[in-house]
């Protein structure tokens, strides 16, 4: 929901000022209203939680990331083949744990983060895919997607508002995939089922064009 909300901003902000600006102070009023609302408190420290630094699972994503990265390193370092093309499905627990294992006490980590730190996932689409799939793979994925947003890009700027709705979708994968690794997923087959759909919908002007 945060996500699909940041793609709603952008997309009034470029769009239309006066719901941009509207959805901001309707925002900060229904999260003043949550605050102070006994019905609907549990909802506001759900979204506070996303910002809080002493939140368990916050903080196991963050050592997650924290682990993603040294493991690259590694492989970079004694592993280059398994940094260019992936550790796999299969290899990847395996792997990881023979890593953390060098570095520290998993146990340790687990701990810190109230045993929510997870050993074949990483939540970030950027570092899963980076570390499972390989370098190769994921530089190839994200310049697709990156070669889709200009291409959709340069059709807004030809008066095709229609694009804005690929755009949209694209920002709300993509800023998912910063906390979850919804990369090769049921995720990213509905992400291209709905995109297909958002760019071969019909465009308004060139349809009345054609009429």
């Amino acid at each position: 929901m945060l996500f699909f909300f940041i793609a709603l901003v952008l997309l009034f902000a470029f769009n239309n000022r006066k719901l941009f600006w509207g959805l901001l102070v309707v925002t900060a009023v229904a999260l003043l209203v949550m605050k102070e609302s006994v019905l609907f408190h549990s909802i506001y420290e759900r979204v506070a939680s996303i910002f809080a630094n002493d939140n368990a699972s916050n903080n196991a994503r963050l050592l997650m990331w924290s682990n993603a990265l040294g493991f690259i390193e590694f492989n970079i370092q004694h592993h280059f083949s398994t940094f260019l093309f992936g550790t796999g499905d299969s290899s990847l627990e395996a792997l990881l744990t023979q890593y953390l294992s060098s570095v520290g006490s998993i146990e340790e980590m687990q701990k810190s983060v109230n045993d929510q730190m997870s050993i074949n996932d990483f939540h970030n689409l950027y570092l899963d895919s980076a570390i499972r799939m390989g370098a190769i793979f994921t530089l190839a994925y994200l310049s697709f997607i990156g070669y889709l947003l200009l291409a959709l890009s340069n059709m807004v700027l030809n008066g095709n508002k229609n694009a804005w709705m690929s755009i949209s979708l694209i920002v709300t994968y993509l800023g998912i995939g910063t906390v979850y690794s919804n990369n090769l997923e049921f995720q990213t087959a509905i992400f291209f089922f709905l995109l297909a759909l958002c760019i071969t919908w019909p465009n308004s002007k060139a349809s009345a064009a054609n009429s």
